[in-house]
C-alpha cells in the first residue's frame, strides 16, 4: 500500500472535507477530527486516506504503535461488552491506544484496517 499517500489521492467535491479531517489528524493527533471516522461507498478513498494517515505518523514518529483491526472485530468486541456490562474496560482499552482511526466498512478487502495509536488527550 506504498501508494496510498496524501500526494496520490485525487480530491474531489465528494472527498475534501473527508481528505482535510484526514490530513489534520495526521498532522496533529490532538486534531478536532480525532477520532477519525470514515464511511462511504466503494472506492471512495477511504482506505487511501487511512494508509496515507498511518505512513505520515509513522514518518513523524517512528515508534507509533499501530494496530489494525478488522472494523467488524471492533464492532464486534463493543457490542460483546455491552452484552456483558464491560464498555467501560472496553472504552478505557480503546482509549488506551491514542489516536485512533477507524474505518466502518461491510467491504471484504478492507479486512486490515491501520489504527494509528499515538499519544493524544482521546478520552474514555
Amino acid at each position: 500500500m506504498s501508494s496510498y499517500t496524501f500526494d496520490t489521492f485525487v480530491v474531489g467535491d465528494g472527498t475534501r472535507l473527508a481528505f482535510d479531517a484526514a490530513v489534520a489528524v495526521a498532522e496533529k493527533s490532538d486534531a478536532a477530527h480525532n477520532p477519525l471516522a470514515l464511511f462511504g461507498p466503494t472506492r471512495s478513498g477511504k482506505t487511501h486516506l487511512l494508509y496515507a494517515i498511518e505512513r505520515v505518523m509513522r514518518a513523524r514518529r517512528p515508534n507509533a504503535k499501530i494496530m489494525r483491526v478488522p472494523a467488524q472485530e471492533l464492532i464486534d468486541q463493543m457490542i460483546n461488552a455491552l452484552r456483558r456490562d464491560g464498555i467501560r474496560r472496553f472504552r478505557e482499552s480503546v482509549a488506551a491506544l491514542g489516536t485512533a482511526v477507524a474505518l466502518t466498512s461491510s467491504l471484504p478487502r478492507t479486512s486490515s484496517l491501520p489504527l494509528p495509536c499515538i499519544r493524544s488527550n482521546a478520552g474514555a
